[in-house]
């Protein structure tokens, strides 16, 4: 895969925020956030043309959950300075770094079969 954020770079941007989630720091986790959004878009950008050379079934759930992925940190985003629930938070970005891994997971199975 010619990708400059490879799914490890991506899980390892995830734990990072989980760390910073459970140090409950905002300024922290809002960091952490934009820089996985921001990996997440190049990583998407980088692979866009590999899964377009599939059928149009795999590519379509293949982008269906990276856009879920971009939708769902930027939910996060958008309420990650709301103190008054922090266990919210955690579970949240805990939900989020499983489904980074699945999608990872999806992704590389699909390139190995279909690759």
């Amino acid at each position: 895969m010619n990708s400059n954020v490879s799914h490890a770079d991506l899980l390892e941007l995830s734990r990072s925020l989980q760390s910073a989630a459970l140090g409950r720091d905002v300024d922290v986790i809002h960091t952490e956030l934009c820089s996985l959004r921001n990996a997440l878009v190049r990583h998407i950008r980088d692979e866009s043309a590999l899964f377009q050379d599939f059928s149009p079934a795999v590519d379509s759930v293949v982008r269906r959950g990276q856009q879920q992925l971009l939708r769902s940190i930027d939910e996060i985003l958008a309420h990650a300075d709301e103190a008054d629930d922090e266990c919210l938070c955690v579970a949240k970005v805990s939900r989020l770094t499983r489904a980074i891994a699945r999608q990872a997971s999806l992704e590389h199975h699909l390139m190995k079969v279909h690759g």
